[in-house]
């Protein structure tokens, strides 16, 4: 599954990992949180498995729709970016930004896009299928990947801004990083159990630097100063390249 090349002009893949200390007590054993927007076809599918564990629990109606794909896929992922992170080689977030398929978003099967995003399609991608392993909740590893993933797009694709349609309390915390609710009337899905769903748009490069801020000021422990960044022609890490 790749991404098609046009939505990345600018790529020159400076990096495409990231490697973090953890706080002390996020996990025993494991001291570095790995972040790679690259993945092979195994950490792919061990990030599409940690969708389809988290969606069993929460959004079944996701699961198996699509015969002949993975359970938790959908044909969007063929021209997504991905991205997740691990510890000790465990995947325990993930997440996709993806550009319209076949002129539609994932978003549209819910719904129209409202006229401020379908007016400016071409500069957006969606971000959807946010999950994190249950017991990585709350702590903080959703803002670092949400940061990593917004800084990598800023810097490498073309399009500047990212939408999401999503349940009310999610986008409260896009808005609390600079995101804001395109439309204050919520969609209703019957498809999705009735769950009530926001528009909301922000963009990649301010997102980046307000997760950076609230990791350096709020969430204690991660060090994004010591972050990192790996050569994309080598998987390890490079230790002179920083945040």
């Amino acid at each position: 599954m790749q991404t098609p090349r046009s939505e990345f002009a600018r790529a020159s893949r400076a990096w495409s990992t990231a490697t973090i200390r953890c706080p002390t007590g996020l996990s025993v054993g494991a001291h570095e949180l790995v972040f790679r927007a690259e993945l092979d076809a195994r950490e792919l599918r061990d990030a599409l498995d940690l969708r389809r564990v988290v969606f069993q629990d929460r959004g079944d109606y996701l699961i198996d729709a699509h015969p002949g794909l993975h359970p938790a896929e959908d044909p969007h992922d063929a021209v997504a970016q991905h991205f997740a992170c691990s510890l000790d080689g465990e995947t325990i977030a993930a997440a996709r930004f993806s550009p319209d398929f076949e002129g539609r978003f994932e978003a549209e099967e819910l719904a129209p896009l409202p006229g401020v995003l379908d007016e400016t399609r071409d500069a957006f991608f969606q971000v959807s299928r946010v999950v994190v392993r249950e017991d990585f909740r709350k702590r903080h590893v959703t803002e670092v990947m949400l940061h990593l993933a917004c800084r990598w797009m800023a810097e490498h694709a073309a399009r500047r801004h990212y939408f999401a349609l999503c349940l009310p309390g999610l986008a409260r915390f896009y808005e609390h990083f600079g995101a804001e609710i395109v439309v204050r009337d919520p969609i209703v899905a019957p498809s999705r159990r009735g769950h009530s769903y926001l528009w909301i748009r922000g963009e990649l490069a301010h997102t980046a630097a307000t997760t950076r801020n609230y990791l350096a000021t709020v969430a204690s422990g991660w060090d994004l100063a010591r972050c990192r960044l790996g050569d994309p022609s080598n998987t390890k890490p490079s230790p002179g390249a920083r945040a």
